[in-house]
């Protein structure tokens, strides 16, 4: 039986981006919000992207 985690509000979650992903993101979107931009840039690669549910909400 697997236990699930409820995720508080303004808790960061991890997003895996492999290194195709985020060039794909960071240099083919033409509506990136400048700050997503600046999360995904400062983010080392190997390291998952900290976001919350709204703004992965918003970024997707």
């Amino acid at each position: 039986m697997s236990t699930q985690k409820q995720i508080q509000p303004g808790e960061k979650i991890p997003l895996k981006l492999t290194a195709a992903e985020r060039k794909l993101i960071l240099d083919d979107l033409l509506c990136l919000d400048q700050d997503y931009e600046q999360i995904i840039r400062e983010t080392p690669t190997g390291k998952p992207v900290m976001m919350t549910l709204d703004d992965l909400y918003d970024f997707g």
